[in-house]
């Protein structure tokens, strides 16, 4: 996340339901959070390329005109069941705290319910900030 944005999106993650029966996300985490918030994680049937990560929310790929009708089908993560046999792709808005200091988060960590079962799982995304300033990938692609 550039100096002064806020908002961004990691969006490079799978929930996928590999099992016989429906799990039903009960919440989505910072694991190890600094100067970092979750404000939003939501869930879409993944058809294809995911997201991935952005500087804004919602990212960049939303405003793809065959990602716009993806985009607006998207649900809240907590509460949502995942069908057996099914693929999501997991969104998650991140806003710092304040500042533009360092921030970072170690991973996503997903719990859910089978039947009446608790678990809990961590995802492979990490974010680290720095306080220095960097051109970013969407930044990189504007100025050609």
């Amino acid at each position: 996340m550039p100096s002064g944005t806020r908002d961004a999106t990691s969006g490079g993650d799978v929930v996928r339901n590999n099992g016989d029966e429906p799990a039903t996300i009960t919440g989505v985490s910072l694991v190890d959070p600094k100067g970092l918030q979750l404000t939003e994680a939501a869930l879409l049937p993944a058809t294809g390329d995911l997201f991935g990560s952005s500087t804004k929310w919602p990212p960049r790929t939303a405003e793809e005109p065959a990602r716009g009708t993806q985009w607006e089908s998207r649900k809240p993560a907590a509460g949502y069941v995942v069908p057996a046999g099914t693929t999501h792709n997991l969104l998650a808005h991140i806003v710092r705290d304040s500042g533009n200091g360092d921030a970072s988060f170690r991973a996503l960590r997903v719990d859910y319910t089978v039947g009446k079962r608790s678990y809990w799982a961590e995802t492979t995304s990490a974010l680290v900030l720095t306080a220095t300033r960097c051109e970013t990938i969407d930044e990189q692609e504007e100025n050609g």
